[in-house]
């Protein structure tokens, strides 16, 4: 299974969107595989088509498993932080919540009120049903 990362790029001068380099919500994110370089606590990641580290912001990490894909096929990200930073925006036609990943689960937290969680099933058919719209900022 294909695991992919993506978090806000620091640079924000790129000139076209590849696969792996999007400009979402007026920001420049990339996706990929991540590394941390401990000797100067910085965070990286590669896109899979030139593996060329881009430095990014890691309080904006989140993770996709391919089976994660709304109702037009795109792919859910689900943010690596608490507060939900860098996940995606999901509306469905029963909630509209921020994709978080904790305790080897996925959540959905509804957007308007962190503290009303529930677990996401992604084979059921809440996901199957509703899109991303957007990005925690």
């Amino acid at each position: 299974m294909k695991t992919l990362f993506r978090a806000e790029s620091i640079f924000q001068e790129f000139e076209i969107e590849t696969e792996y380099i999007k400009k979402i919500n007026g920001k420049w994110n990339i996706i990929g595989f991540e590394m941390f370089n401990e000797k100067n606590n910085r965070y990286y990641i590669s896109t899979y088509d030139d593996l060329v580290p881009v430095e990014c912001k890691k309080d904006t990490r989140s993770i996709n498993f391919e089976d994660m894909l709304d109702s037009e096929g795109n792919k859910i990200f689900a943010s690596l932080s608490e507060d939900g930073k860098g996940g995606d925006i999901f509306e469905s036609a029963y909630t509209k919540s921020v994709c978080v990943y904790k305790y080897m689960k996925m959540w959905a937290y509804d957007i308007e009120e962190l503290g009303n969680q529930h677990q996401l099933d992604w084979m059921n058919v809440e996901h199957k049903s509703g899109k991303v719209i957007g990005i925690k900022q």
